[in-house]
């Protein structure tokens, strides 16, 4: 007595063999993934790693035949045909998600599922950060089709095959199974990662292994910002003030050669440069909440889904302010930032087919403004220029640095490992850095001009750096706090023509300095409002400031604590309140260096001060 009968049986022959077909297939495309897991230096052996992608690759191959499967004891026939085909496809998705998580990880060290990319995958705009190209998109879906074709010509022929042989089919089926038990039995000699390791080369790991943040002390927190009860302050005086932030903006970009507007500029007697300007951390939407509310970035979620009003603004606002800002990007649907920008009074978004003209549109808009009636009132002008961003947007008439990579380039189907590739990579973002200098210059030379006579502070900044292989990788994607991504540049212009020394600064200082360029009364000093301090006050030789991972401290656990001289990579415990401890160190300029346990225990204890500086304990 057979359990199915014999068309049907063959229908499900079918399904397990493009099951089993696919689960192969993924291991192999995972196998790709164990040179990375090794060069690592992680505490496990080949044979553990090859083990869990086995796992993995049948798991998902298992989950496959499982949703399909039962179709097959259908008795319309083009249910049966339908089971098949959707197999083939399910499987084909698997694999082309395969290579391009493959490729994803090794160009840009990041998964398709880390956060930095379901982040961007959520927005509303996908396409205006991503700029994928029609080629890509066509790539992609023939690369599905042709997989999804070969997988059921591989499940017709096989289950041809299989069914000579007694009971062949419930043998691939139990096949899958071994494969998975086999899998999981050689995964166990993988030990957990080291500290640090949050990101790991393999496949969904972790998501698995790598500890969320867990409160484990029982204890309730509340936000206590700003940290001082009464009325809003006033402000002493009423300067405007214009903040510049670019995307993408490597330090060392700030050069005659790259950046020449914003180079002579800075050499003005009206304004500083910082010697050292880290980025609070590596992701635009963070930055952004730290540069406006002068907090540290792991707060921005915290204190987004409490609607918790920018302390700055609503003092720019009690004194008369016109509060302003301006976007060639969709800044309102990245992240959480919708609650940031929706407290100014009017937040422009620039219109355009692409970044360039998008980038026009804002200078356009940004030059009206302070030409027009309101330019001459005390302002608040906050300014973010993209084109910077992936994909390096230009003009062609902006082209200095070549061979350039064409702009319709792909990371997908590209080779990122051939020299003249990379050159013409860096070529195009320097072209991008020249035509967004000649915008931030025209924009900042006519709000010095427009400003005589009157009271004023500029600064212009970068959101973050961007790596071009200096470490392995390309972007800033992954978390990593080396200097080609956090280090950024910084130049403060002011009416007083104050000589400042800026030998170590961050984002977080930028809204402190403003409000004390201002005045505050009453005097309140910038700890009771921010992370950072004013740059108007001499500087602590021995400074601290603080860099943080994407979605700290909930699915990433580092940070980077910067000094003049010295960078400390720490890791934060899951469990417990302010359990940190450093992993690595190094000298300013990211070279390994041994550091003295009095200056290791100066940094943590820098962290434990600073970290729940704006939560209090609820009794």
């Amino acid at each position: 007595m057979t359990l199915v009968s014999p068309k049907r049986g063959k229908v499900l022959s079918a399904i397990l063999v493009t099951s089993l077909v696919t689960a192969l297939s993924l291991w192999a495309f995972y196998l790709g993934h164990l040179h990375r897991w090794l060069a690592r230096g992680e505490p496990t052996g080949w044979w553990g790693a090859a083990g869990y992608c086995l796992m993995v690759a049948s798991g998902l191959a298992i989950g496959i035949g499982i949703l399909t499967a039962p179709f097959s004891l259908a008795r319309a026939g083009w249910v049966e045909r339908a089971a098949r085909a959707g197999t083939s496809v399910l499987g084909a998705i698997l694999l082309v998600s395969a290579y391009i998580d493959n490729r994803l990880y090794g160009v840009l060290g990041v998964h398709l599922y880390d956060s930095s990319v379901t982040t961007l995958l959520g927005r509303g705009e996908v396409n205006a950060s991503l700029h994928i190209t029609l080629a890509e998109v066509l790539l992609v879906s023939g690369s599905t089709l042709a997989c999804a074709l070969a997988l059921w010509l591989a499940g017709w022929a096989g289950s041809h095959f299989v069914r000579r042989i007694a009971q062949g089919g419930w043998i691939v089926g139990v096949s899958l199974g071994v494969l998975f038990v086999v899998g999981w039995v050689g995964s166990r000699g993988i030990h957990a990662p080291l500290p640090g390791a949050a990101s790991s080369a393999l496949p969904f790991y972790d998501l698995r292994f790598v500890p969320r943040a867990v409160n484990s002390t029982g204890e309730a927190w509340t936000i206590h910002y700003p940290r001082f009860g009464g009325p809003l302050p006033k402000l002493l005086r009423k300067p405007s003030f214009l903040l510049i932030l670019v995307e993408t903006l490597r330090g060392d970009m700030l050069s005659p050669e790259y950046m020449p507007e914003l180079w002579a500029l800075q050499s003005r007697p009206t304004c500083t440069r910082s010697a050292n300007h880290q980025a609070s951390s590596h992701s635009t939407d963070h930055c952004v909440f730290s540069l406006l509310y002068g907090l540290h970035s792991y707060h921005d979620q915290i204190l987004g889904k409490r609607n918790v009003p920018n302390f700055p603004i609503r003092v720019f606002k009690e004194s008369g302010y016109h509060v302003l800002g301006a976007s060639s990007a969709p800044l309102a649907q990245w992240g959480e930032l919708s609650y940031v920008t929706e407290q100014f009074q009017s937040f422009f978004e620039a219109k355009g087919a692409d970044p360039v003209e998008r980038d026009r549109d804002l200078l356009r808009w940004s030059m009206d403004f302070l030409a027009s009636d309101s330019g001459k009132e005390p302002f608040f002008l906050f300014v973010f220029f993209d084109s910077t961003h992936h994909k390096y947007y230009y003009p062609p008439d902006f082209e200095k640095f070549r061979p350039a990579l064409a702009e319709g380039h792909s990371l997908i189907s590209g080779d990122e490992h051939d020299p003249e590739i990379r050159t013409r990579f860096v070529n195009r973002y320097r072209n991008s850095v020249g035509f967004v200098d000649n915008s931030v210059g025209t924009l900042l030379r006519l709000f010095i001009r427009l400003g005589e006579g009157k009271d004023w502070m500029a600064a212009v900044t970068g959101d973050h750096g961007e790596e071009f292989w200096d470490h392995g990788l390309l972007g800033h994607a992954s978390v990593s706090f080396t200097n080609d991504r956090s280090r950024v540049p910084l130049v403060l212009c002011n009416s007083d023509s104050r000589s400042l020394s800026l030998p170590l600064t961050s984002h977080v200082d930028i809204m402190p300095t403003f409000l004390d360029y201002a005045g505050l009364i009453p005097p309140i000093e910038p700890a009771d409002f921010s992370s950072g301090v004013s740059l108007l006050r001499a500087q602590d030789a021995e400074r601290l400031v603080l860099v943080s991972s994407i979605d700290f401290p909930e699915k990433n656990r580092q940070l980077a604590v910067v000094s003049p001289t010295s960078k400390y990579l720490v890791w934060k415990d899951p469990e417990g309140a302010k359990t940190f401890r450093v992993t690595s160190t190094s000298d300013a300029e990211d070279v390994p260096a041994q550091r003295p346990e009095a200056d290791r225990q100066k940094a943590l204890e820098f962290l434990n001060d600073t970290y729940r500086r704006f939560f209090v304990r609820v009794r």
